[in-house]
Formats: C-alpha cells, structure tokens, sequence
C-alpha cells in the first residue's frame, strides 16, 4: 500500500523543491494541503490532480523560430 499523506519533507523530495518552498507555497494557499492538529500534510490523490490542473501542453506553433 502506497502512501496516502506525505509531509513537507516527503513531497518536496518527490517534487524536487525545496521543503522552504513547499512551506512558503502552503503559507500563501499555492498548493492544496491537509491540517493534522499543527501538522501539515499533503494528500498524495489531490497532489496528482493538482499536478494534471498545472500541466502545461505546447502546440508545434509554441516552438516556431521567429
């Protein structure tokens, strides 16, 4: 069974970034997040979904020299 809440720490390893900039993201509402108490954590099924809403799909025009 896989995971279902990640911490701070957890998903900034899986994203890459810096657990300073998750923290920072959470502070202004950049990126959905689940309150424990005073722990914060991140619900692996929304932060896929939210991944999908971020995606960014380029057309051949998108990449036309001018």
């Amino acid at each position: 069974m896989d995971k279902r809440f990640w911490n701070t720490e957890e998903l900034a390893g899986y994203l890459g970034m810096s657990e300073h900039t998750i923290r920072a993201w959470v502070k202004y509402g950049r990126i959905p997040f689940c309150k424990f108490g005073r722990a914060v954590r991140f619900d692996s099924r929304r932060i896929e979904r939210w991944l999908k809403d971020k995606e960014c799909v380029l057309s051949a025009e998108d990449f036309h020299l001018r």
